[in-house]
């Protein structure tokens, strides 16, 4: 049985995860909610119905924790791992940073590995512009300014509007030393971490269009809170009984 992600385009979620991960540096434990959305789109034949999710973030120290409703991946700076755990089979696999080849799985002998691999690398490299739009408005209670994010792949374009808001403190220069331990053998991440340095503060608000093999498909990440609390016990641990993949 092989592990995989369901969500497109991992890497995106990733930086999404790394804007919270940026925080922690400012406050030893931190917790996050966010509202998920995606609206229903066609692919390949079939219809997939727009689904909404609550997510939660835990942050602490150089670790950090995404949970969606069925999957949680936990990022560990110290170790150098990222570990993703699917709660329907109760099943993890472990990586190390970075690891694209492994997210994607393994087929046939080390030449079919590899140029499976190399097939990837092509198809996720991407060309990232980040436009200041000095718009701004409040959001919640945070004063937050617009950007707007343009990526070009092979398989598509994405293209975003985020609102960041500098009310919430985070240290950049954790942010992107975590960003780039994650993407750095990644083809093409290195430009687009750069360029997202133009992104100034949290990002509370993001919607997005995802046009890739014909299909455009509309998504959103909200923010609801950001709180300051001590982190569960065992939260960054992998549950009891589940199997490494």
């Amino acid at each position: 049985m092989q592990l995989t992600v369901k969500r497109p385009m991992f890497f995106l979620i990733a930086l999404t995860l790394l804007s919270f991960t940026a925080a922690a540096h400012c406050w030893a434990d931190l917790y996050i909610k966010q509202k998920q959305h995606t609206g229903a789109f066609q692919i390949m034949g079939r219809t997939e119905p727009a689904k909404e999710e609550i997510n939660e973030v835990w942050i602490s120290g150089r670790k950090s924790r995404f949970d969606s409703p069925e999957e949680s991946t936990i990022v560990d700076m110290d170790k150098n791992t990222m570990i993703l755990i699917n709660h329907v089979e109760k099943v993890y696999s472990e990586f190390p940073l970075g690891q694209l080849g492994g997210m994607m799985g393994e087929m046939g002998n080390k030449e079919d590995q590899q140029a499976f691999q190399s097939m990837a690398a092509a198809l996720m490299k991407t060309d990232t512009q980040v436009i200041d739009t000095g718009e701004k408005k409040k959001i919640k209670n945070w004063n937050c300014r617009k950007y707007q994010v343009n990526m070009k792949m092979a398989m598509g374009q994405v293209v975003s509007e985020v609102w960041a808001t500098e009310d919430i403190k985070v240290d950049p220069e954790l942010f992107f030393a975590m960003q780039n331990a994650i993407s750095a053998n990644q083809p093409g991440m290195a430009q687009t971490s750069e360029e997202m340095k133009k992104i100034k503060g949290f990002q509370v608000l993001t919607t997005t269009t995802t046009q890739t093999m014909g299909t455009k498909v509309q998504s959103s990440t909200e923010v609801l809170e950001v709180e300051k609390k001590s982190a569960p016990s065992g939260i960054f641990n992998i549950p009891a009984g589940y199997k490494k993949e």
